[in-house]
């Protein structure tokens, strides 16, 4: 209770009449306190990287594509990697830095009907051409259907890397 600001000279607060009751009040404070302070560094940290974000993908946009009903596109903004992470349950979010530096890229993999709907990630490295990981819904592993389209994506980047990146 006093770490949470509570003034335990204060009868009431040292003494409650049913301490889990008071205890469990606490804890939801906290865990609510806590909860905000997360959120709060995630926005500013969203915030600082949204320009570099704009401009990796404004250089990587020429990669979009879609072929036999599966399309990809370059991820736009920070905020796009919490919602695919929290959609898909995976750890993508935090390779927000990596994508803004540009040392790879994240891909996001959706159906050609179902396009708001996050279905695979797929991290890019840049250097090499190659992919990192294609992971979909709990890190499953992707599809023969999706192995296949990123097989034919992939030809499709090195063919016209150079032409992009002169």
């Amino acid at each position: 209770a006093e770490t949470e600001g509570y003034d335990l000279n204060l009868r009431h607060v040292r003494w409650p009449k049913d301490l889990k009751i008071a205890h469990d009040r606490v804890m939801n404070e906290r865990a609510e306190r806590q909860k905000r302070e997360r959120d709060a560094k995630e926005q500013e940290k969203n915030r600082r990287l949204r320009e570099a974000f704009m401009e990796i993908a404004e250089k990587l946009r020429w990669m979009c594509w879609a072929e036999d009903e599966i399309s990809i596109r370059v991820c736009f903004a920070p905020e796009e990697l919490d919602t695919e992470g929290r959609v898909l349950s995976h750890c993508v979010a935090t390779y927000k830095e990596k994508h803004a530096r540009g040392d790879s890229a994240i891909f996001f993999i959706r159906r050609a009907k179902d396009r708001d709907n996050p279905w695979y990630t797929l991290e890019l490295d840049l250097k090499e051409l190659r992919v990192i990981q294609n992971r979909g819904k709990a890190n499953c592993a992707r599809t023969p259907e999706v192995e296949a389209f990123e097989t034919k994506w992939l030809e499709f980047v090195k063919e016209n890397w150079a032409t992009h990146n002169k």
